[in-house]
């Protein structure tokens, strides 16, 4: 019963995280479906909540930016990808440790510092990558929380 919950856990958690992911592309979605355009301030405003939105930042399909810039683009996707790998592989998180979490905010820190500050230009493949990176670590530690906070209450 313990593997079903936790099955029914991460499968629930890809679906939501798939949802968001598509969210991200839906102004090129919505270029495809006219109706659809309706629904684009609702989500700008939504993801301006977690996002710059910079256009000159964004990922652009068929002349529309993404929702997101590259970089919150890259973490979606991470977290995406983490939680993919955890539907085959439950105890993902067990190699997870702070020290990669924390070199990868330190990169993605400096990379944002150094951009700002002159010491090279903006590199979507540089935003990406350490989104993509840190994602997938952010994910798992969620993950982790969430599946000690289930099991342990299942104790209970």
């Amino acid at each position: 019963m313990k593997s079903q919950n936790s099955l029914v856990l991460r499968i629930t958690l890809f679906c939501m995280i798939t949802i968001w992911v598509i969210l991200i592309f839906f102004e090129i979605i919505a270029k495809a479906v006219n109706n659809l355009y309706l629904f684009i301030p609702f989500l700008k405003g939504m993801f301006s909540l977690v996002c710059h939105q910079e256009s000159s930042k964004s990922l652009e399909i068929c002349d529309v930016h993404s929702l997101v810039c590259i970089r919150c683009t890259g973490l979606y996707f991470g977290a995406w990808l983490a939680s993919f790998s955890s539907l085959f592989y439950e105890k993902l998180f067990k190699y997870l440790k702070r020290s990669y979490f924390m070199v990868l905010l330190g990169f993605m820190f400096l990379d944002v510092l150094f951009v700002n500050i002159g010491l090279y230009k903006y590199n979507s493949f540089l935003s990406i990558l350490s989104g993509i990176f840190l994602g997938f670590v952010c994910f798992l530690y969620l993950y982790k929380g969430l599946f000690e906070f289930y099991y342990n209450k299942e104790k209970e």
